[in-house]
């Protein structure tokens, strides 16, 4: 933890030193049951309320501005509640930290103190003037003891804060209402990610090629992403490699897709079309002729070998989806955009027959015609949309869900734009971000995943 800072009146914002790339926390708590969600616009945040647990609210966001973290409004929403308010902000190391990812708030600790591990956990106390503050045991170490809200005059609320490593029992004192737990994601710390025996001595491969015997430099394993949609989106930040990542190597190449797999993508998207003779293929465009200017025609009036004979003589000869299925989609989600064919989605989900759980159907936030076919089918789909959208006669029926699963926007939209969006409770993709710089933009907005273009000049490498 780099600073803190907390408070006990509701109308006093909250301000604390960072730098761009720092991981806030807040939490705010309320004696009544009704203060509702204090979450800041822009902060990805979770809230409870009851006549047990009375209210909480734990929010979270990576700074992409030091101001991002100066005069934090938690004022409850309701003016009507007039109990006792407390609140603690926090900001960690975004050097050692990559995510923090808050869960729902609750009457018992039981779906995180047993891991996983590590994580900021912590709970509200609403007690009389009599009872001590309740405390964590010594494997938890504090980050806020709560002494700062206890009061020895009358009732009081305060917030306990606490960083845990291993298994822990929290208090279960009288006035302990609400317990919250943060999963803390840490950065590789050693900067390699080479495999090393048990003494810590570096493997080693060497390459003889014919003349002489070189070392490589590295044995780095190529990492895995998201095995299940399931996954992808219980992961803070998921990425998704933009046609292969289109701005990084030749779009839709299998050198692309390898590449984005190396830098660490969590899945992989596959704008298509279809060859007169039936294959499908990565292309964005109704025409190869962008990438490919011997193709003039559209895609689909050429046979894949004769799209093969002029494409290979270029650097853009394209993945078909039967390779990359083979290839990646046991190891990666696989997000399949059918662009011009859209009209094809019953032969799309012919296709993918199976692998309900593995493909993501993308198209245009307009399609609701073809998704819901798709979702019928048990697929789930993503819509993407643009801030000129937002007046459309369809886009109120994008936000409550009623077209697709999961909701894409302009990474750099206006947060009024990703507030109405994380409002929906649906997942959230920015798109499409080309470095590291939009990429932050993106996840100051909220977003819970992006679909990036330009992956080497936004994520870290494995090898």
């Amino acid at each position: 933890m780099k600073s803190i800072a907390v408070s006990k009146n509701q109308d006093e914002k909250l301000s604390v030193p960072s730098a761009v790339g720092d991981w806030a926390l807040l939490v705010v708590g309320g004696q009544l049951n009704h203060m509702r969600d204090c979450t800041p616009a822009g902060w990805t945040g979770k809230y409870a309320g009851g006549e047990d647990i009375r209210s909480c609210t734990v929010a979270v966001k990576m700074v992409a501005d030091p101001s991002d973290t100066q005069n934090i409004v938690w004022k409850s929403p309701d003016p009507a509640h007039n109990g006792r308010h407390v609140a603690v902000l926090m900001v960690f190391d975004g050097t050692k930290v990559k995510s923090l990812v808050p869960g729902t708030p609750g009457k018992s600790a039981d779906g995180w103190k047993n891991g996983p591990f590590p994580q900021i956990t912590g709970f509200v106390q609403h007690d009389v003037n009599t009872n001590p503050l309740a405390t964590f045991p010594p494997n938890v170490e504090s980050l806020t003891n709560g002494a700062w809200g206890k009061s020895t005059e009358g009732s009081w609320s305060s917030i306990v804060v606490g960083y845990a490593q291993s298994a822990y029992v929290p208090p279960s004192d009288t006035g302990v209402k609400t317990l919250f737990g943060v999963d803390v994601r840490l950065k590789e710390q050693n900067d390699s990610l080479d495999p090393t025996l048990a003494d810590g001595s570096r493997i080693g491969v060497n390459v003889w090629d014919g003349i002489r015997e070189t070392p490589t430099l590295t044995v780095r394993a190529i990492p895995e992403g998201a095995k299940t949609i399931a996954e992808l989106l219980a992961t803070p930040h998921f990425i998704v490699g933009h046609r292969g990542g289109s701005q990084s190597w030749p779009e839709h190449t299998e050198i692309g897709y390898t590449q984005a797999v190396d830098y660490h993508a969590h899945a992989l998207e596959f704008s298509a079309a279809r060859s007169k003779d039936g294959v499908w293929f990565g292309c964005h465009d109704k025409s190869l002729s962008r990438l490919v200017p011997a193709l003039t025609k559209n895609a689909d009036e050429y046979t894949w070998a004769e799209i093969k004979a002029e494409a290979s003589k270029t650097q853009y000869m394209p993945a078909t989806i039967d390779w990359l299925m083979d290839t990646y989609s046991k190891s990666h989600v696989i997000v399949f955009d059918p662009k011009h064919k859209l009209g094809e989605w019953e032969a799309v989900c012919d296709m993918f027959k199976g692998m309900e759980q593995k493909v993501i159907l993308k198209s245009y936030g307009d399609s609701k015609w073809a998704f819901d076919g798709m979702r019928a089918r048990g697929f789930k789909t993503w819509g993407y949309a643009y801030i000129s959208d937002t007046s459309a006669k369809w886009y109120p029926d994008f936000l409550a869900g009623k077209v697709c699963d999961i909701l894409s926007m302009e990474f750099n939209a206006p947060q009024t734009v990703w507030d109405a969006l994380k409002a929906s409770g649906l997942p959230t993709v920015a798109h499409i971000p080309a470095d590291a710089d939009q990429l932050k933009t993106g996840w100051s907005r909220g977003a819970m995943g992006a679909i990036v273009s330009g992956i080497a000049a936004a994520c870290e490498r494995a090898a």
